[in-house]
């Protein structure tokens, strides 16, 4: 995706692609800073009572001296789902998210990137990006950071990209034992139980009795 930014503007000072994407980190930082997010390498985190909120900077494997491209992921980290049963003080990559999604599909409806040549106006799209963020990222990470948005978000269907069907349905159960509607438990067990156990540890989960636990949550 070509931003506004991109307008070819022989007053700007022109830079490389690689020095516009640091001062486009540079104001995302400063804006999200404001809002309680500390900053780890690209990566951006917001705790909460029990979740971690997780907007991270992904940049394209095709980058080169002349063209950038990128694009930002949201993700919550639920305690809950968490393979101890509480928020871990250490930061969860994007990746290891329950929830997911990306800034240009926030924004555009799909999931567009930017890109950055060196006709790229830095300080326009430092502020675009960080606008985005304000308007659209974080009112969405609001949202999502409760296990009730979460719940609902699995019952829809929906998972991480890189999260198995079994596991997403294991993180539902979890969710769906803890605050309910417990009427919608017994299907879904049904349905896990259909599963070897062996897949069911390979998804990182187990059964204790009736209830399903993450596999390395100690016992009571």
């Amino acid at each position: 995706m070509v931003t506004s930014a991109n307008s070819p503007d022989r007053s700007v000072r022109t830079m490389s692609p690689a020095d516009t994407f640091r001062r486009v980190l540079a104001a995302a930082a400063q804006a999200l800073r404001n809002h309680g997010f500390t900053r780890y390498g690209q990566s951006f985190y917001l705790r909460g009572a029990n979740h971690w909120g997780v907007l991270s900077f992904q940049k394209s494997v095709h980058n080169g001296p002349d063209l950038h491209r990128f694009t930002l992921n949201l993700g919550v980290y639920s305690g809950r789902l968490d393979r101890t049963g509480s928020l871990p003080d250490e930061k969860p990559s994007v990746w290891d998210c329950h929830w997911q999604d990306r800034l240009g599909t926030l924004v555009h409806g799909r999931d567009e990137w930017w890109e950055i040549t060196s006709s790229t106006d830095a300080d326009a799209l430092a502020r675009e990006v960080a606008a985005a963020i304000l308007h659209h990222a974080l009112p969405q990470l609001a949202r999502q950071m409760s296990d009730e948005a979460l719940r609902d978000y699995c019952l829809s269907g929906r998972r991480p990209t890189n999260m198995g069907d079994l596991a997403a349905k294991a993180n539902l159960a979890v969710l769906l034992q803890s605050i309910g509607p417990e009427e919608q438990l017994p299907p879904l067990l049904a349905d896990v139980r259909r599963h070897p156990d062996d897949d069911l540890h390979w998804a990182g989960f187990r059964f204790d009795a009736d209830r399903i636990v993450p596999l390395w949550r100690p016992r009571p």
